[in-house]
């Protein structure tokens, strides 16, 4: 499921009036609801130590930058800085970005289990989260350990929408709050610096939506639809270095 399409997309006029005809007539069009107890996720592997003030992590075997938690401000790029502390069962993060409040991360550690809430802060759309859990596998204490992620709730779950039109489609998935046009050929289309996203419909019933970061696939959604359209079988990958798959059913309403 996506964090990062926000973009517009509008018909006006003739093409909103020739755009609900098309949306009667093609059966991936209309709205469509996730069914929470179909959800089956299968997430990946990583390891955390606190070495001082700061946290370490690796994932697929891949070191990870570490995070200084001295509660001060640490720039990663020209316009976006992370303030991170360390707290009595875990951590806290705020992120910003031209000196606007970005995201927020709090990681809480109880006894075997860490739980991970990320709050995002969209420009002129309201905030969402996504909050994940892990259960340590290996010995530790505190973050220090081995853990597996074991499931991924995200607080912004709205209908998904498919409206195609001709040669493209506006989509929204269920953690958006507005439809991005695509063009069903597989041409990336930019979400802001090296992040884009395209989607590709194969054949009549399987349409994939591939997520880019510099050009490299960061997740793939593959959408099967059901023989009698009513509904649609989803398939999350996201590769390494932290792999994770997520299966679930949405139903059109």
């Amino acid at each position: 499921m996506s964090q990062g399409m926000r973009s517009t997309s509008a018909l006006v006029g003739i093409l909103l009036f020739s755009g609900v005809c098309l949306a009667q007539s093609n059966p991936w069009n209309g709205s469509w609801k996730l069914d929470e107890k179909t959800v089956q996720y299968e997430g990946y592997e990583f390891k955390m130590a606190v070495e001082g003030q700061t946290v370490t992590s690796t994932i697929g075997g891949e070191a990870q930058p570490g995070i200084v938690c001295d509660g001060a401000p640490h720039p990663l790029t020209k316009t976006v800085a992370r303030t991170c502390s360390l707290t009595p069962d875990g951590m806290e993060a705020t992120v910003m970005r031209d000196g606007v409040k970005s995201s927020t991360m709090v990681m809480t550690v109880n006894a075997n289990e860490v739980s991970r809430k990320i709050t995002y802060y969209p420009k002129d759309e309201p905030s969402y989260s996504i909050t994940s859990i892990a259960t340590r596998i290996g010995p530790g204490t505190g973050l220090t350990g081995t853990w597996k992620s074991t499931s991924v709730n995200e607080s912004l779950e709205e209908p998904m929408t498919i409206a195609v039109h001709g040669d493209s489609i506006d989509f929204k998935e269920t953690d958006q709050q507005k439809p991005t046009t695509l063009k069903l050929d597989g041409t990336p289309f930019s979400l802001g610096g090296t992040s884009a996203v395209s989607a590709k419909l194969e054949g009549s019933n399987t349409l994939k939506i591939t997520y880019l970061s510099g050009g490299k696939p960061t997740r793939e959604n593959t959408f099967i639809l059901s023989a009698d359209g009513k509904s649609i079988m989803e398939t999350d990958v996201t590769p390494a270095p932290a792999p994770s798959t997520t299966k679930m059913t949405l139903n059109k309403m």
